[in-house]
């Protein structure tokens, strides 16, 4: 179907930039749609701009905020789908025939993704489209950050007004309202340019100190409800990290001298608009966080794959040798993604942000950053791509013992002396005890971690696979998943042989990264492993396990046996 398209534009003294968001709909290539201008009553020259193009249906009249001249353009609009484009901003080339077909096979609210320019530094915006992530909105790309983005059928607008009352909130309540009514289809295509200028409304309200606070969003309090106790509950600590961040990392002014770089270069845009008018033929999008700078802010590495194109993850449990292989890929592979992550299943994800929240990190580590917008992509390609899995098992008690010291300074900072310089080892020895007795429950981090992750995600059963014990890896491909298993024990021998096999490549070395005995208090982890005992019923079943029997052999089980149980006298 041709559906007509309504672009309503709310327009206020706006002369600067309203002529190239004109020609950015007339320079479409899909034809059938009409522009409707809401002015209200500028007094610069946008009144004569608008008189130059005899397309445009146009009013210029007071009127009562931007929620309010939004409700007017509806109104007056005839097209079965809406979108709006704000007078600063502009569509890409493509976008209204990139969203078009989405219509035609039923979708009611599409969206797509949005360079957002700020100053001279550029990111893509690409959104969450479930109302569980979206209500997160202190995160970058919880939620559709400008209307550029998101088209949508007529009947949604007529079900969800702008609420004209909320002023800056109308936008957040029109897309919590929607997404709690009707399903959103997310697309992997750039529709448009979102300049986020301090000048403009958004820009302004999100400067004022008083922004981010849970006083000023209670509009989420609804729709909070709507989900899970157990989601409530983790939402509460999630906020109040995000509400303390933002506040931290506030936009500073924007000087005129600065505003005047403020275009985007013509090769960034060439390439972005090449994308969206290709995107239906080949291209897929992997956008996700690479780091994140001492000052808070995220980097972003932006892939453009073929169908079947490799996105290597060092996919583990933590504290197995991972940094070292992450580093040695992402310098092999420096034109692949390659990303490192221990959690991808959604409720151990949420509940490891949960504790880094509860437990005193400044903030959440660059790995739980990419697992939640790796959890987007794979709803969307899970079957497109072929995963590369690189998961490694260790000696159950070894590797606690490390995570442990991994996180001396946040979370487990009681066993330190009061001056924070070195560790009791006798309380080191209890928590360890303590951590590793619940074993046998779901929360068991490293024993059960390739059935909650692994299988739960790609829905493959390692167990059911033989492991060479002997070379100390095994590699297990299922349709576009290959998986490269791993013995922590033996990763400097079997190293280069394993990748060789797994990769194609020979002679891969294995740098050293994150060594933990080199770190702050190396000498104090070096002590505890050498003195550490526990109780023989214990280490008995732990290493009676079905990870420890599927990794192990009987003669490396007993040295870990001798190693670490208490003797019986």
């Amino acid at each position: 179907m041709d559906f007509k398209i309504s672009i309503i534009t709310p327009s206020f003294n706006t002369g600067s930039s309203i002529d190239k968001a004109i020609y950015s709909v007339l320079e479409q290539d899909y034809t059938n749609f009409e522009h409707i201008i809401i002015d209200g009553g500028s007094t610069d020259t946008t009144i004569e701009i608008l008189k130059k193009h005899p397309h445009l249906i146009w009013i210029s009249e007071p009127d009562r905020g931007q929620a309010h001249a939004m409700n007017k353009g509806f109104h007056m609009s005839t097209g079965e789908v809406i979108v709006y484009l704000n007078a600063d901003d502009y569509f890409l080339a493509g976008a209204f025939s990139t969203v078009i077909p989405h219509f035609n096979q039923g979708s009611k609210f599409v969206v797509g993704d949005v360079v957002v320019q700020m100053r001279d530094n550029y990111f893509i915006n690409a959104p969450a489209v479930e109302l569980s992530q979206m209500i997160r909105h202190w995160e970058t790309n919880a939620f559709p950050s400008n209307p550029v983005g998101y088209f949508y059928r007529r009947e949604v607008q007529e079900t969800v007004p702008f609420n004209e009352e909320l002023d800056c909130m109308m936008d957040l309540h029109f897309l919590f309202e929607s997404a709690s009514l009707y399903e959103f289809t997310k697309i992997n295509a750039l529709l448009g340019v979102y300049r986020y200028l301090e000048k403009t409304k958004t820009g302004s309200d999100q400067k004022k100190e008083s922004y981010w606070t849970r006083e000023n969003f209670r509009l989420v309090d609804k729709y909070l409800t709507l989900m899970s106790p157990e989601y409530q509950d983790l939402y509460e600590k999630m906020s109040r990290l995000g509400y303390q961040n933002r506040q931290e990392y506030q936009t500073s002014p924007t000087s005129v001298q600065e505003e005047k770089k403020l275009q985007l270069p013509k090769k960034m845009l060439q390439k972005v608009t090449k994308r969206v008018r290709n995107f239906f033929k080949t291209d897929i999008s992997l956008t996700l966080p690479s780091s994140t700078s001492i000052s808070g802010e995220i980097e972003l590495e932006h892939y453009h794959l073929q169908e079947n194109d490799p996105v290597f993850l060092v996919y583990q449990m933590g504290k197995v040798g991972s940094s070292s292989i992450y580093k040695a890929l992402n310098g092999l592979f420096s034109n692949d993604p390659v990303y490192q992550l221990h959690y991808l299943e959604p409720m151990r994800l949420q509940e490891s942000i949960a504790w880094h929240n509860a437990n005193n990190f400044p903030r959440l580590p660059d790995h739980l950053l990419i697992s939640t917008a790796m959890g987007d992509f794979l709803k969307r390609n899970k079957n497109t791509v072929q995963w590369k899995i690189i998961s490694l098992a260790r000696d159950p008690v070894a590797l606690q013992s490390s995570i442990i010291f991994q996180n001396l300074s946040e979370a487990f900072s009681t066993i330190l002396d009061k001056n924070r310089d070195s560790v009791n080892l006798d309380k080191a020895t209890e928590l360890t005890e303590r951590y590793l007795s619940d074993f046998q429950t779901r929360k068991s981090h490293f024993l059960n971690w390739f059935d909650n992750e692994i299988k739960e995600v790609f829905a493959i059963d390692i167990y059911k696979y033989p492991f060479n014990k002997e070379k100390g890896y095994s590699i297990i491909r299922e349709g576009n998943v290959d998986i490269l298993l791993i013995q922590y024990e033996k990763l400097q021998d079997c190293f280069t042989e394993a990748f060789a096999q797994f990769t194609g490549i020979e002679d891969i070395q294995l740098p050293y990264a994150n060594i933990g005995s080199e770190k702050r208090y190396g000498d104090d982890y070096k002590k505890l492993t050498a003195s550490l005992q526990l109780p023989a019923s214990l280490c008995k079943a732990i290493y009676a396990t079905k990870l420890v029997k599927h990794f192990y052999d009987q003669e490396a089980i007993s040295v870990f046996l001798k190693q670490w149980s208490q003797s019986d006298s």
